[in-house]
């Protein structure tokens, strides 16, 4: 970034200012949104899509959705479990059924339970996190 701002500093003509100064924008834009992200800037400011479905709500619905057709202690694992996801996105079923204490294949299938009725989706490594639907 800095070597573009110097590029631009000592350009003769103003098209190559203005492209220098647009590449590093690019990069200056870039660095932002990654550290960002990485910091979690977006969904502490309410911006990120993880942030905007509050825990009671998502137990809530997780509870109307299988009350009739699951045990009532199935029922509060499956929100135990969406509310661990919610709070620590980005882990892998691995990783969850550690610490929540579960066997490794229950956790998959109660993953797999909320994939499948879109409370949760899984990306390409399988880390976990909470599907926010427009109200």
């Amino acid at each position: 970034i800095y070597k573009c701002f110097m590029v631009a500093k000592n350009s003769q003509d103003y098209l190559g200012k203005m492209i220098a100064v647009g590449i590093a924008a690019m990069y200056m834009f870039q660095v932002f949104a990654n550290i960002s992200v990485v910091t979690l800037l977006p969904e502490a400011l309410g911006l990120g899509r993880f942030n905007r479905r509050r825990k009671a709500e998502l137990a809530d619905e997780i509870a109307d959705r299988y009350k009739d057709a699951l045990s009532v202690n199935e029922v509060d694992m499956l929100q135990q479990l969406a509310t661990f996801i919610k709070l620590n996105r980005g882990h892998n079923p691995e990783e969850i059924s550690e610490a929540l204490g579960w066997d490794y294949m229950q956790t998959r299938r109660r993953i797999s339970r909320l994939c499948s009725d879109g409370f949760v989706e899984q990306d390409l490594l399988l880390r976990c996190a909470i599907v926010v639907r427009n109200a």
